[in-house]
């Protein structure tokens, strides 16, 4: 289910990708697969914005003159729900994480998995990257 919060739509689409993956008789289109996606979304404005796309999506369906499909492909619809819900500023937020991340307790195997998740985003050279992984690491 997707919510509407910023920090877990690319999870959510990562997640929905992973059943079209293992059921791909049920998806080969993708307007099964973007039906079916627009039914997990549940709660606050992401409910509202599925709504409003299941309408536009119906009144093709039934013929209304004008009606225009909200999406022409799946990727289209994963590119309208990132701009819509996801994180408009992903490398400035993958820089502050990267920045703030801490061995501490943590494994020193689980820390350099945090912090390659992050260095990949920043776009960070090699040198910047190698100088903070020497202050976070312990």
């Amino acid at each position: 289910m997707f919510d509407g919060k910023r920090d877990k739509v690319e999870h959510f689409i990562w997640q929905c990708n992973l059943v079209f993956a293992g059921d791909p008789a049920n998806f080969v289109g993708h307007q099964n697969k973007i039906t079916y996606t627009l039914s997990l979304i549940c709660g606050g404005l992401a409910q509202e914005w599925a709504r409003l796309k299941l309408d536009e999506r119906t009144a093709v369906a039934n013929g209304r003159p004008g009606a225009v499909e909200p999406f022409s492909s799946w990727l289209d619809f994963c590119v309208q729900i990132e701009d819509h819900f996801g994180n408009p500023n992903k490398e400035e937020t993958a820089q502050t994480k990267l920045r703030e991340i801490k061995q501490g307790g943590q494994q020193t195997e689980d820390f350099i998995t945090d912090f390659q998740t992050y260095q990949t985003q920043t776009r960070f050279d090699e040198k910047a990257l190698i100088d903070i992984f020497k202050h976070s690491v312990n």
